[in-house]
């Protein structure tokens, strides 16, 4: 459950990304894609951030 919350979360970003953009008017998409790109980047970031080799903490 744990491996597949990351992509599901990064998936379903984009989708509402893709519906409040194609839901709203020309003058509100230039807001929405700043904001949707920063939020998508974060996640994606996020996701392959945290898959290279472990640390070894001590």
């Amino acid at each position: 459950m744990r491996g597949l919350t990351r992509p599901f979360l990064t998936l379903l970003l984009w989708l509402i990304t893709a519906w409040v953009f194609l839901g709203s008017g020309a003058a509100a998409r230039g807001e929405i894609v700043e904001t949707a790109t920063f939020a998508a980047t974060a996640a994606t970031l996020w996701w392959f951030g945290d898959r290279g080799p472990g640390r070894d903490l001590r």
